[in-house]
């Protein structure tokens, strides 16, 4: 079964809210436990960067 393009570009953009919606969560909950500002920067981006590692190595590899 194949979704329409705009049934799967509504799923997308309800996954990318739902992810930015917990990610504000995270954020919020860690602030008041201690941490300092650079530290929740540098743990967001790496949240990000192991959740895009597997298209950017697949991306890499298609290319060489």
């Amino acid at each position: 079964m194949t979704l329409s393009p705009p049934v799967c570009g509504m799923l997308w953009m309800l996954a990318q809210t739902t992810s930015m919606c917990a990610m504000m969560a995270a954020v919020r909950h860690l602030s008041f436990d201690g941490f300092s500002s650079p530290q929740l920067i540098f743990f967001r981006g790496l949240m990000g960067l192991l959740a895009l590692m597997p298209w950017l190595l697949h991306t890499v590899r298609g290319r060489v």
